[in-house]
């Protein structure tokens, strides 16, 4: 059976302790795992014990600065793939095409939103996430193909809209995985978007409607009261969520 999937995990470099706190709170919140640091030495050093999914590394750190510790991490093979978000000063355009040549991946502008981190946190680690993701994904009865934009249920076709496709393969790419409504709602129609809690309900059911017998029964997709949905980590007996090329089974 699969696991549920284990949280990101972020370290936060700002030796601002206020702007840190908030920073792990939020990404706590959204469901990640979080390491604050306060200056570029300790960051290197915790380093060289974990490697993080992610790092936002603020420019203008005491002593060595987040530009040089880009560079160190950039230099060792062990971090050299490590998404890098520097968090700069909204009027300091150098330090944040500096940050870009250095190695970084992106950057957020202070003062920013607690939406914008977010969004801009999951569009990087979506990034760096999807060279790594089986194209096939198979549970219980339900076959899913990216690369193909076909679905099967019970070894019959089915088709969806853009919108569904997009929110089945988010769901079932991580099993057990609580996604609030927010979340999904920036994942498919991008953080801009004014799209109501309803509409995201709708496009659940009809998608729930498709990929099983029974709506007294949702077998795939759970709702969380109070939070969002999840795509049901299958027990023991029925097929757990793997790449259809680690199970045998056969392409769409």
């Amino acid at each position: 059976m699969a696991n549920a999937e284990t949280p990101p995990l972020i370290m936060v470099v700002e030796d601002d302790g206020d702007i840190r706190a908030l920073i792990c709170h939020d990404l706590v919140n959204e469901g990640y795992e979080t390491v604050p640091v306060a200056d570029g030495l300790e960051t290197l050093g915790i380093l060289k014990q974990r490697t993080p999914s992610l790092i936002l590394l603020d420019v203008k750190l005491p002593g060595l600065d987040g530009l040089e510790v880009c560079r160190k991490i950039r230099m060792d093979p062990r971090t050299r793939e490590v998404p890098i978000v520097f968090l700069t000063a909204l009027a300091d355009v150098g330090s944040r095409v500096r940050g870009l040549v250095v190695g970084g991946d992106d950057y957020v502008t202070k003062p920013f939103s607690r939406r914008e981190l977010i969004a801009r946190v999951r569009a990087v680690l979506r990034r760096a996430d999807r060279e790594s993701r089986p194209p096939r994904i198979a549970a219980g009865d339900l076959r899913i193909d990216r690369d193909r934009f076909e679905v099967s249920f019970k070894g019959r076709p089915v088709v969806l809209t853009p919108i569904e496709f997009s929110l089945l393969a988010v769901l079932a790419e991580s099993p057990g995985r609580v996604f609030s409504r927010d979340e999904l709602i920036d994942r498919l129609w991008g953080v801009e978007a004014e799209i109501q809690e309803h509409n995201l309900d709708v496009h659940v059911h009809a998608l729930r409607a498709k990929i099983q017998d029974s709506s007294r029964d949702p077998r795939y997709i759970v709702t969380v009261r109070g939070t969002g949905y999840k795509f049901r980590d299958l027990p023991a007996g029925d097929e757990s969520l793997q790449s259809l090329e680690d199970s045998g089974g056969a392409a769409l």
